[in-house]
């Protein structure tokens, strides 16, 4: 059950989706939202992008560090103050909060005592590193316990969702969370099984349209094999398919430095949000 929902946002070009996304949750869930708003107080001029793909992008000072903090400010005193009118409007239950930290650090720290965070798929600097995902979400996404939505540039309510399946423990925590999502917002439902041999699909299959039935949900079931997150991010540009619900991170360090990150790869390549659960 989802009561309540923190809301990550630094100012950038995905916040409005970001907050979209949260208002239709939590319309739609009866949930508690909180804005968190974290001011970087690590020096601007020395400041890079440290992504999952160990490249370090340095990101360019134009002004003074001083003269780039209170610009910095200004610019989430105005963001703030559209987003809490567009929260009243909507008459969503909501709280802000804005805090000078360590951007991971502060966001793990407050997603302790809610059960979903919502973040874009890139941050104010996405513009230096266009084909990466943020240097904040790529730490907090490993660090993080809880549930995790990942929206991209704008938002559109769910209709249907794409459940990827291998019968691994975190696969099966994420099937539980598409069952509540699905019965709660009255979502048609694909359940993707992958990399299963042939002789085991077809009890997969069974096994997550069997437990999918308990909540009256409508699924259809496909299997198939090869790269995941290729697979998973095919599947997903189905034109009715609007969400993409998953494990997250059910290898282990070394198996993604040698065959790659299928969380990463599917927050990058698909192009609908991504609901990653642990």
């Amino acid at each position: 059950m989802i009561k309540s929902i923190l809301l990550s946002v630094d100012g950038s070009s995905y916040t409005d989706a970001v907050v979209d996304a949260g208002i239709y949750l939590a319309k739609s869930l009866n949930c508690h939202v909180k804005v968190l708003s974290v001011i970087d107080v690590r020096p601007q001029d020395w400041q890079a992008s440290v992504g999952s793909e160990s490249i370090v992008p340095i990101i360019p000072t134009v002004v003074g560090s001083e003269e780039n903090q209170d610009e910095r400010q200004s610019l989430i005193d105005k963001t703030l103050a559209t987003l809490e009118a567009k929260l009243r409007a909507k008459q969503v239950d909501y709280s802000i909060e804005t805090i000078n930290g360590l951007p991971v650090e502060c966001i793990c720290d407050h997603a302790r005592v809610v059960d979903l965070v919502i973040m874009g798929i890139r941050g104010e600097y996405h513009i230096w590193h266009s084909n990466m995902i943020g240097s904040t979400l790529g730490p907090v996404s490993r660090q993080l316990e809880r549930p995790f939505l990942v929206v991209g540039e704008k938002f559109e309510p769910f209709g249907h969702v794409l459940i990827a399946y291998d019968g691994s423990p975190a696969a099966a925590k994420a099937l539980t969370m598409a069952g509540y999502i699905a019965s709660s917002l009255g979502l048609k439902c694909t359940l993707l099984v992958l990399n299963a041999k042939e002789d085991d699909a077809g009890d997969l299959i069974r096994e997550g349209r069997d437990y999918l039935k308990k909540y009256e949900i409508e699924c259809s079931c496909v299997f198939d094999s090869g790269s995941a997150a290729k697979k998973i991010c095919e599947y997903s540009k189905d034109s009715q398919i609007n969400l993409v619900i998953m494990g997250a991170y059910g290898h282990s360090r070394i198996y993604e430095i040698l065959w790659g990150s299928t969380t990463e790869e599917v927050m990058k390549h698909a192009e609908i949000p991504v609901l990653l659960v642990k």
